[in-house]
């Protein structure tokens, strides 16, 4: 299965890893994305210089993520809607280089603009969008041979992976698992042939809790990229992991419609059961693994369900024990599938009554945020709640 695989890589990556992959050096790129330096990359970046090295174009896109010039998810919904529209070709030219300017790493983005810019006949246009995403796209397949959990492709942006894959590898991918290691593993089909592909996702993941958790982002990260310090469980489990027989989630992508959205309302009833059911500080493998799953499908969900803005506020969404983050987030998402209320007041609240549930079932877990959570239980009781999350929407 392996030449299969190979195959696919084999045009990107040859210039790129032929002495062997480089993972990045997040450690060093964090300290370089917050000087002029980067800029300066940034700037030839732009200019296409073909001089970039390697370090250079790793410092440029693995750097994104630290100073905000990483698109998560993607291009919004509304702008792909946009694109749909032949008439409106113009108006998502200029909603995705409003994208593009502040994300100019998204290679979704890139690959999508080119519509626009082929039905104007910009072909100048179309070379310069093709030529930065391959340099995005030969960044990534630099880092591993995403054959393994410890050889992932390194991503800041879940849409990068389906971008690589539709558009690069094009290889047909369908379930998608959160393993022990942080990698996403897809199943794909390569030549009639059953595979797996994975996308190193840690520092996504670390940036995503640091904004969760409301600590300072600017304070540096530390990374693990060594197996050897994954616990023996880990490492015994990498295979059996990513497969869940007790909550089986749908996958959720830029291509998931408002049907299909809708149709997952149950999934995220059954998600924040399952969270209120098992104990956020489990040491179980498995089912920490399914906790991970969960949230990461409740903020999927709420991130693109119409219907209703989850917006979030550090107050309330913000605690010590970062999974407490996802607990709020699903009590509010799980509010607003019973109920259809979409009020951000409402919403917030429910949010905080999960928590507090949470708490109520596994106080010694959650010791650490004790006095934050009994003073929302006090307000609970009092019926004083809703008057304080009023008074601090907005702060």
């Amino acid at each position: 299965m392996r030449k299969y695989l190979l195959s696919l890589f084999v045009v990107l990556a040859a210039g790129c890893y032929a002495q062997g992959f480089q993972r990045p050096d997040y450690e060093t790129i964090q300290k370089v994305a917050r000087t002029e330096a980067y800029d300066q990359l940034l700037t030839r970046y732009q200019a296409l210089d073909t001089t970039l090295t390697l370090n250079e174009l790793q410092t440029l896109y693995y750097g994104s993520i630290f100073v905000g010039k990483s698109s998560f998810n993607g291009l919004d919904k509304e702008v792909k809607d946009l694109l749909e529209d032949k008439r409106k070709t113009n108006e998502a030219a200029e909603a995705m280089d409003r994208h593009l300017d502040k994300y100019p790493f998204d290679l979704q983005a890139l690959v999508y603009r080119t519509v626009p810019a082929g039905r104007n006949n910009d072909t100048a246009l179309v070379r310069n969008l093709w030529e930065k995403a391959e340099l995005i796209a030969t960044t990534i397949v630099s880092t591993g041979d995403g054959q393994s959990d410890s050889t992932g492709f390194h991503v800041v942006s879940v849409s990068d992976e389906y971008a690589l894959m539709n558009f690069f590898f094009k290889v047909e991918h369908g379930n998608q698992y959160i393993t022990a290691s942080r990698c996403d593993k897809f199943d794909i089909a390569v030549n009639g042939h059953e595979a797996s592909l994975y996308f190193d996702i840690q520092a996504l993941l670390a940036w995503e809790n640091r904004v969760f958790s409301g600590k300072d982002i600017d304070k540096p990260f530390t990374f693990t990229y060594d197996t050897s310090v994954w616990s023996k469980a880990d490492q015994s489990n990498m295979a059996s992991m990513t497969v869940n027989k007790k909550l089986v989630l749908p996958e959720i992508t830029e291509k998931t419609t408002a049907e299909e959205y809708d149709a997952y309302k149950p999934k995220v009833i059954e998600c924040m059961e399952w969270l209120l059911a098992h104990d956020p500080g489990t040491k179980n493998d498995m089912e920490k693994m399914t906790n991970l799953e969960a949230q990461q499908f409740l903020i999927k969900w709420c991130a693109g369900v119409d219907g209703c803005m989850f917006s979030l506020e550090r107050e309330f969404f913000s605690y010590k024990m970062i999974e407490l983050g996802g607990y709020f987030l699903g009590g509010w998402a799980a509010y607003f599938v019973k109920t259809g209320d979409n009020d951000s007041v409402n919403g917030h609240i429910a949010g905080i009554d999960a928590v507090i549930e949470c708490y109520n079932r596994y106080p010694k877990t959650l010791k650490k945020d004790k006095k934050k959570i009994l003073a929302f239980k006090k307000m609970q009781e009092e019926g004083t709640l809703r008057q304080y999350v009023i008074d601090n929407i907005g702060k």
